[in-house]
């Protein structure tokens, strides 16, 4: 009599550390780490959730959070993606110093920016820089289902050559008749020919690549980068001039004032502040309640001050 010998899989938790595995140049300022835990447990979690890594820098863990960028279809690892800015504490460190053979701390996965609490027909992802990188979980996870999935993809690059997860995606699309890839770049890379779209992303791009999108571009606000506005941080009894294409976490930075943060693109929900007058312009990506927008908070890295605008900081 044959014995039922199928293992029982075992699922990763945060009480286990996450071991480096691998670490891969992306792009300029741009790497992606690949973690696995040492018991060899599996991945579970929903693309486009992320988690939080506490890193070892200076005297007290340094906690950061990053998107996943691998999808939950390939659950023997878990990846994410890192761009360090010029301030950057935590990316940096990860560039410079995470290698294989490493541990980590890491809290999560978490969030509800996912396809899978969100499901549709039909899906439109705009992004900019490593903002891509929930875009690339879902999308993986639908193209790794076998269909064709609905999908119109918009990244905004500075540079050609600084569009994350390019080769990837244009690999899919070559396999999928409704995977629909349009770039955005500000300026070519020297010497090198770009004939797609470059500019700043607008309405009629929009337009052009989701021509069946149904809400009214006359209903949608677009910050004026020609419009000088007055942002007050009501508690520091500070006020700068800004760009309304400034987010309140840059305004906030510029005239000094500290904000915590954490991703930087709508995810983690570090930067939530309330806001004390005035209208702002948010594009979240999940890191804030229907509730919490309805109580006057917003996420202050995806923020941009429409008028003159006051925030509780």
């Amino acid at each position: 009599m044959a014995l039922d010998t199928q293992p029982t899989l075992r699922f990763w938790t945060d009480d286990e550390p996450l071991e480096c595995v691998n670490y891969l140049p992306e792009t300029a300022h741009t790497a992606t780490f690949t973690f696995r835990p040492p018991s060899g447990a599996l991945f579970r979690y929903n693309a486009g959730q992320f988690l939080t890594l506490a890193l070892p820098v200076g005297n007290e863990p340094l906690f950061r959070t990053y998107t996943i960028s691998s999808s939950p279809s390939r659950p023997t690892s878990l990846t994410v993606t890192v761009k360090a800015q010029p301030e950057s504490l935590g990316s940096r460190w990860m560039l410079d110093n995470l290698r294989p053979g490493m541990r980590v701390k890491a809290i999560g996965p978490a969030g509800n920016f996912s396809n899978a609490v969100h499901p549709a027909s039909k899906y439109l992802f705009i992004s900019a820089g490593s903002g891509i990188t929930p875009m690339m979980s879902m999308t993986t996870q639908m193209y790794d289902a076998g269909g064709d999935p609905d999908i119109v993809f918009i990244n905004c690059a500075r540079r050609p050559s600084e569009i994350i997860f390019r080769s990837r995606l244009e690999q899919m699309a070559t396999r999928s008749r409704s995977l629909s890839l349009t770039w955005v770049v500000s300026e070519p890379d020297p010497f090198v020919p770009w004939t797609g779209i470059k500019g700043q992303m607008n309405q009629l791009i929009l337009g052009l690549a989701a021509p069946d999108l149904t809400a009214d571009p006359e209903d949608d606000v677009i910050p004026d980068e020609d419009a000088s506005v007055q942002v007050t941080f009501a508690r520091s009894g500070k006020t700068i001039k800004v760009a309304e294409t400034e987010t309140l976490l840059g305004a906030a930075k510029a005239a000094g004032v500290s904000l915590p943060s954490g991703c930087t693109f709508g995810v983690c929900g570090t930067c939530r502040v309330r806001t004390a007058g005035g209208q702002v312009h948010m594009v979240h990506n999940g890191g804030i309640t229907e509730e919490d927008i309805a109580d006057g908070y917003v996420l202050a890295c995806c923020s941009n001050p429409i008028g003159d605008v006051s925030i509780d900081a």
